[in-house]
């Protein structure tokens, strides 16, 4: 063993005995973690409030139908120069 690897050797093992140290005096120690909140009050009953008292629920809007794809043969613009082209990127 040369003089540098011993120098790393010491090195390595100097830095893992700083780092065994660390964490068993817990200076890496993890926050504590905080107390639990208070629990919410739930009741459990029996055929009260069956029907929704909200309003009456607002219909879904009817789907759209889907766009039509141009017509073939129309020239198509390319996105990147704004050109009119065969509609495919380079």
């Amino acid at each position: 063993m040369d003089r540098a690897e011993a120098t790393g050797l010491g090195a390595s093992v100097v830095a893992h005995g700083l780092l065994l140290a660390a964490l068993t005096f817990g200076i890496f120690a993890a926050a504590r973690i905080p107390p639990p909140s208070d629990a919410i009050e739930v009741s459990f009953v029996d055929e009260v409030a069956l029907r929704s008292a909200s309003p009456e629920p607002a219909a879904e809007p009817p789907a759209r139908p889907p766009a039509a794809p141009p017509p073939r043969g129309a020239p198509l613009v390319t996105r990147r120069t704004g050109r009119r082209g065969p509609g495919r990127l380079p």
